[in-house]
């Protein structure tokens, strides 16, 4: 069945910051194809499919769209992601792990332009880090802070 997911961020920047978001994201979903759970997939915008890691195959979903910018010092990004979910059992802990076909975790990239040294930071933001995590420049410059959980996903 075709299942939809939206992985979303939103953080404020310092002042002259600016913020490009990437067009590869990793999301954990569990795969129907290889019968795991939590595995991580890699999508890209313009791609017809996501690959399902470690094993690199082939995932049946992908970015059906991606709204991005920049107000003020407000950025933000929203992936919209199709993608093919059945319902399985865990190949390999068939007894700890159950399929959810949902989203629990998300990695979304982007690069962060200093406004003091003009530096461009390669970035990214995840479920599982420490908040509130602050970014600074490798000139010392902070760059943006986050406070909540992100990736939001629905």
């Amino acid at each position: 069945m075709l299942r939809k997911a939206k992985v979303s961020v939103r953080f404020s920047v310092v002042g002259g910051a600016t913020v490009t978001f990437g067009d590869t994201i990793e999301v954990s979903l569990d795969c129907c194809v290889c019968h795991r759970c939590h595995r991580t997939v890699i999508f890209e915008v313009g791609k017809v499919e996501g690959q399902c890691t470690p094993t690199g195959h082939a995932f049946p979903g992908k970015v059906m769209g991606k709204e991005a910018g920049q107000i003020g010092s407000t950025a933000s990004a929203t992936y919209m992601l199709d993608y093919w979910y059945e319902p399985f059992q865990d190949a390999k802990y068939a007894d700890r792990r159950k399929p959810e076909g949902r989203p629990n975790w998300a990695r979304v990239p982007f690069a962060v332009i200093c406004p003091s040294c003009g530096q461009s930071n390669k970035a990214s933001t995840q479920n599982n880090i420490v908040r509130p995590w602050v970014c600074h420049c490798k000139c010392g410059q902070e760059l943006y802070t986050e406070l909540e959980e992100m990736p939001v996903l629905s």
